[in-house]
Order: structure tokens, then C-alpha cells, then sequence
């Protein structure tokens, strides 16, 4: 089975149906015949953007909405086909292939994701609740300053300072 003219065409039937209309009211007003609208229903001719587009329009809908009915319907004849081959009902075939998480299992996973997300606000809090203690009067902290050439020729000195100690070691 492939997804053709034939589910869109039902689709627009079915939504006509819903809509109050009958072939003749809505070919009236797309401008075609009721025979064309027929054979668009029965999926034995192809319809046009244009088409698609003044059938939608005339029932309200957009197109993409059209479409949506059609995949809907072509769905649900593919796994009635599946099921049937398979002896099962369509609601057993697609418990079995739609796995649907239980209660529980969404419960379960947004306990956890809230631990997660507490644990990561817990960090970040820490960590900020640290940055008061690693300025230069933190006994934790070293500082490597780079002085600036004040001689052409001579080289960049890296100074270390340790606020432990009282004076600074310099280095190459």
C-alpha cells in the first residue's frame, strides 16, 4: 500500500461530509463539475495545487490540514492491512509498535531530571558562592605577571607573585 490520490481523495471526502456538503454544493463552488470532484474523491485523478487549494479554502481549512487527514487515514488502512495479516486487533499491533511510555515511566524520569537540575544549581551556587575567596588576598591564589620589554632587545620577565610570601620571585 503506498500513500497516494486515493487517501487524499478520501480525506476531502470525509471532510466535505463533516463540512455539511455534498459533491455537487462543493464542486459548485471550486468551480469544477461534481464528476471532476468524484473522481478527485475516488483517487482516480490527481489533484492540482490549485484544486487542493479551493477545496481547502471552500471548506475552511488549510491544506496542510487535508494532507494530515489523508496520512491519518492512510495510517490507520496500513495497520488494519498489518493487523489482518497478523491475525491481531489494530490496537494490539500498535500497542506493540508505538511504545508508549506508562505513568510511571514520565513520572519516574521527571523525578530524576529534577535531581539532576537541583544538583547542578547546587554546584553553580557553590562555585559562585567561591568567587569571593580567589582574589589576590586569598592565600589560595598565584599570579603570573608579565612585565613589558623596556629595552629593544631585552625579554619579556614573568613575574610570580605569592601573597604568602613578601617578595616576588622573578623567572624567564
Amino acid at each position: 500500500m503506498f500513500f497516494g490520490h486515493e487517501h487524499l481523495g478520501k480525506a476531502v471526502a470525509f471532510l466535505r461530509d463533516s463540512r455539511g456538503f455534498d459533491q455537487n454544493e462543493l464542486a459548485g463552488k471550486i468551480g469544477i463539475t461534481p464528476g471532476s470532484l468524484n473522481q478527485y474523491e475516488k483517487g482516480r485523478r490527481s489533484m492540482t495545487e490549485d484544486v487542493l487549494q479551493r477545496i481547502s479554502e471552500a471548506l475552511s481549512l488549510n491544506p496542510i490540514q487535508i494532507w494530515d487527514a489523508a496520512y491519518r487515514m492512510f495510517r490507520y488502512n496500513y495497520f488494519l492491512e498489518w493487523a489482518a495479516a497478523e491475525g491481531i486487533t489494530v490496537e494490539e499491533l500498535t500497542d506493540r509498535v508505538e511504545v508508549r511510555p506508562s505513568i510511571e515511566q514520565i513520572l519516574e524520569s521527571h523525578r530524576s531530571r529534577m535531581e539532576h537540575e537541583g544538583h547542578f544549581i547546587d554546584l553553580t551556587l557553590r562555585f559562585l558562592g567561591s568567587l569571593g575567596n580567589t582574589g589576590l588576598e586569598s592565600r589560595n591564589l598565584l599570579k603570573v605577571v608579565v612585565r613589558p620589554r623596556s629595552r629593544k632587545g631585552s625579554r619579556d620577565k614573568a613575574v610570580r607573585f605569592d601573597p604568602d610570601r613578601k617578595t616576588s620571585r622573578k623567572s624567564s
